[in-house]
């Protein structure tokens, strides 16, 4: 036992690991303790200051260890267990809005501000040149995951707090989610530090984590009924994000799987969730995670030219056109069949004139579906260089 003991002292990882946990604990086990009362925020801001003394020496240790030491995988240990508490883990930033909304306000700005300042000091001191590409797809995402709170509690004073406004911003989570990826794209082909990469991997994936669990607390708190819809916007946008950055996990095959799970998680909506649109059409879960998944596999058929990327795109776009429901969707289907049975001799063309229009026109779609199909199907061979005679064999 006291070779084991003197191990863990040694190696130093595990303690780390285990402090984390234990101010996590901490935190969570005082914060429903407090149970705070509106004007009572002295304890929780006593809390808040202990955990922000805690990540300061826990940033200033790791950075220490990497830098003046070169103990990379002590170091590294600590930046990873401090991005916890940079998307915000224990859930306190939102937790003063129940006892004053101006204090709740100005912590949350403070937390905001504080986190954006502990990315740019971890990343200036591992690799100065990546700071902007670093904290860039970090914002809104950091925005939303401290302001949300403060403003569905705004909104509930306002009276204009449902579930259309919930479901609001869940695509609102999903958009910081798509502009994230596409930032990190466009920063990919920089050369990070290994451990600055390794940080700034970690946030990558915690912060779309923080803000499903931040919607899902928040919208708990404010007693609002949950609807699985709510989780569609989150699945495509990490479809988005699959599709625009080439990882190893999740694989190839979720580029397809994610848009049609978010779409699959709408069908059920409420009709509540549904609004009416321009000219009175009505835009429901369902049509929104359509056509937000038919222009994700447009952008997947762009960068990857797959057949299931095109089908993708054809029949969400079509589906979406067709209805707002299921129901809606058969209904338009029923009609189209019995408008084609019932009077369907007056579709088709009488005379030689119009027979003649319709060959012209299905001569310009072949020719159209033709050239997609060759360009879908295979790839040419290269051209040959001019002067040479069919067959010869380059000198």
């Amino acid at each position: 036992m006291r070779r084991f003991l003197l191990r863990l002292l040694a190696e130093g990882s595990p303690l780390y690991l285990l402090s984390a946990l234990s101010m996590l604990a901490g935190c969570y086990t005082l914060s429903h303790a407090l149970a705070l009362q509106p004007g009572q925020t002295g304890k929780l801001l006593v809390l808040l200051a202990a955990l922000g003394a805690y990540e300061a020496l826990f940033v200033g240790l790791g950075l220490f260890l990497i830098v003046r030491r070169r103990l990379e995988r002590d170091g590294r240990m600590l930046l990873l267990l401090e991005v916890l508490f940079l998307v915000d883990a224990t859930l306190l930033g939102g937790e003063t809005f129940s006892a004053d909304f101006r204090t709740g306000v100005a912590v949350s700005v403070a937390l905001l501000m504080l986190a954006l300042v502990k990315v740019i000091v971890v990343v200036r001191m591992l690799d100065p040149g990546t700071v902007v590409s670093a904290l860039a797809p970090a914002l809104l995402p950091f925005s939303l995951i401290y302001l949300t709170p403060g403003a569905y509690v705004r909104l509930q004073e306002l009276h204009l707090f449902g579930p259309r406004t919930v479901y609001g911003f869940w695509w609102l989570a999903g958009l910081a989610v798509v502009v994230q990826a596409m930032l990190a794209r466009q920063a990919a082909a920089e050369k990070v530090d290994p451990a600055a990469g390794a940080f700034r991997r970690a946030l990558a994936i915690a912060l779309p984590v923080s803000l499903t669990v931040h919607l899902l607390a928040a919208t708990w708190v404010q007693d609002v009924e949950f609807h699985v819809a709510y989780l569609g916007p989150m699945v495509l946008a990490l479809g988005v994000a699959r599709i625009l950055l080439d990882v190893s996990w999740p694989g190839p095959r979720w580029r397809l799987a994610l848009p049609a799970a978010a779409v699959f998680l709408s069908i059920g909506a409420d009709a509540d969730l549904t609004l009416s649109g321009a000219w009175a059409i009505p835009v429901s879960p369902l049509r929104l995670a359509l056509l937000a998944a038919g222009f994700a596999y447009l952008e997947g058929y762009r960068l990857h030219r797959g057949r299931g990327f095109a089908w993708g795109a054809g029949l969400c776009l079509l589906a979406a056109a067709s209805g707002h429901t299921v129901a809606a969707m058969a209904s338009r289907v029923g009609w189209l069949w019995r408008a084609v049975t019932s009077g369907g001799r007056r579709v088709f063309p009488r005379t030689a004139e119009a027979w003649g229009v319709v060959a012209v026109v299905m001569a310009f779609v072949l020719l159209g579906l033709g050239a997609a199909a060759s360009l879908v199907s295979g790839q040419g061979r290269p051209p040959e260089p001019r002067g040479r005679r069919p067959g010869e064999r380059p000198a």
